[in-house]
């Protein structure tokens, strides 16, 4: 676990840290704004989290990834999109984990 961290926390330049924390903060903002409520900021940060770490080549984006397509997924059936739901919770969600696995090894 340990190891786990120490990769995903290194190699990240200022610039990269402060587009992370800025993307997090726009995209906060603007839910707020828009009246979003927990569930969705929660979802809208974590997507951007997921595609920011992809690009770095950090497994953790899998993580992020899968919390992202399951809330989604859930949104999506409040909202009653059920094709929606089926290819988050049928697809995304289960593509996470073989994503993770392919990458150890």
């Amino acid at each position: 676990m340990g190891r786990f961290l120490k990769h995903e926390l290194s190699g990240w330049k200022a610039w990269e840290i402060i587009w992370l924390a800025a993307a997090c903060t726009i995209i906060t903002a603007l839910s707020i704004h828009w009246g979003d409520d927990v569930l969705g900021i929660t979802m809208a940060l974590t997507g951007v989290i997921c595609v920011i770490l992809t690009g770095k080549g950090k497994m953790s984006c899998y993580l992020f990834g899968l919390v992202n397509t399951v809330l989604y997924a859930w949104i999506a059936f409040g909202a009653r999109y059920y094709g929606e739901v089926m290819l988050n919770a049928c697809y995304y969600a289960p593509m996470q984990f073989v994503g993770w696995f392919m990458w150890k090894k």
